[in-house]
C-alpha cells in the first residue's frame, strides 16, 4: 500500500515536470515578449546632446590651448604664418588652411593679405607663444585715443578774447594753461544742481576742474572738453569741498 501511495506521488511529479517542460517558451522555441522600452523625452535629449557638444567643445578647446587674439600691423607673410607688429611687440599668428580672412567684412583669399594692413588675428595660443589663427580680419586702423587729463587749481588769470584760462594748485603750485574751444563745455554746481554757464562767467579767485587733452609740444597746457567751477571760497580760505563728479 504504502509503495503504491508513493508511486503516485513520483507519477505526479513526473507529470507536473513534463507539463513545464513541454509548456516551457524555451521548450516551445518562443522568446519572452520584452517589455516595452520607455521613449526618452525629446527635450531632454535634445538637452543631453547639447551638454555632451558642449563638453566636446570644451575638450577640443583645452587641447588647442587658451583662447588669444594678435593685434597690430602686419609686417611680414612667410609661407603660412603672419608677423603683427603689436604694441607688446612682434607677435607671430599662424594661419589655419580652413581660417576666415575678412577684409573689410568681405572673404579673400591668404594670397590676397598685404604688408602693411591692420590686422586682428585670433586663435589659439600654443606653447611656442605662435597663434593658430582661425579668423583672421583686416579694418581700419583705430585712431589712438589722447590720454584725458584732469587739471585742478584756482583761476589767476583769464583771456577773454582767446577763451583761455591759467589755474594754479593750490598745495603743489603747478600752473596750468587750460585752452577752450567751440566744444568746451563749462558748467557749475547750483543748489545742488549741475548747471551750463558761459566762459564769461568764470571769474578770478574761482576753483575748477578741467578736464581735456594734453596740448602736443606745449607744457602743462591742455584743451579742455569740460571745465567744472567748485563753488566756495579758495583754498585756505575754507576747507575744500569735494569736487563732484560732472556729467559727460
Amino acid at each position: 500500500m504504502r509503495n503504491k501511495k508513493y508511486l503516485t506521488i513520483s507519477l505526479l511529479t513526473l507529470l507536473v515536470l513534463l507539463t513545464l517542460l513541454v509548456y516551457s517558451p524555451s521548450a516551445t522555441g518562443q522568446s519572452p515578449t520584452p517589455e516595452a522600452t520607455p521613449t526618452v523625452n525629446e527635450e531632454v535629449q535634445e538637452i543631453r546632446d547639447a551638454v555632451k557638444e558642449k563638453v566636446r567643445e570644451r575638450i577640443e578647446e583645452a587641447r588647442a590651448g587658451e583662447k588669444r587674439a594678435f593685434v597690430g600691423e602686419l609686417s611680414e607673410i612667410f609661407n603660412d604664418t603672419l608677423v603683427l607688429d603689436t604694441r607688446l611687440g612682434e607677435r607671430r599668428a599662424q594661419v589655419a588652411t580652413d581660417a576666415a580672412i575678412i577684409s573689410f567684412g568681405k572673404k579673400i583669399k591668404f594670397e590676397g593679405l598685404e604688408i602693411g594692413s591692420f590686422v586682428i588675428s585670433m586663435g589659439y595660443l600654443r606653447e611656442d607663444e605662435m597663434l593658430d589663427a582661425r579668423r583672421v580680419v583686416v579694418s581700419e586702423k583705430p585712431e589712438v585715443a589722447s590720454e584725458r587729463l584732469v587739471a585742478f587749481g584756482n583761476v589767476i588769470d583769464i583771456e577773454e578774447d582767446e577763451e583761455t584760462i591759467w589755474i594754479e594748485h593750490p598745495q603743489k603750485g603747478t600752473v596750468w594753461t587750460v585752452e577752450t574751444n567751440a566744444k568746451t563745455r563749462v558748467t557749475k554746481k547750483v543748489e545742488d544742481e549741475i548747471e551750463r554757464i558761459d566762459f564769461e562767467d568764470i571769474a578770478e579767485g574761482d576753483r575748477l576742474a578741467a578736464v581735456g587733452t594734453m596740448v602736443e609740444g606745449e607744457e602743462n597746457t591742455i584743451t579742455a572738453k569740460l571745465i567744472h567751477v567748485i563753488p566756495g571760497k579758495a583754498a585756505g580760505q575754507e576747507e575744500e569741498e569735494a569736487t563732484p563728479t560732472p556729467e559727460e
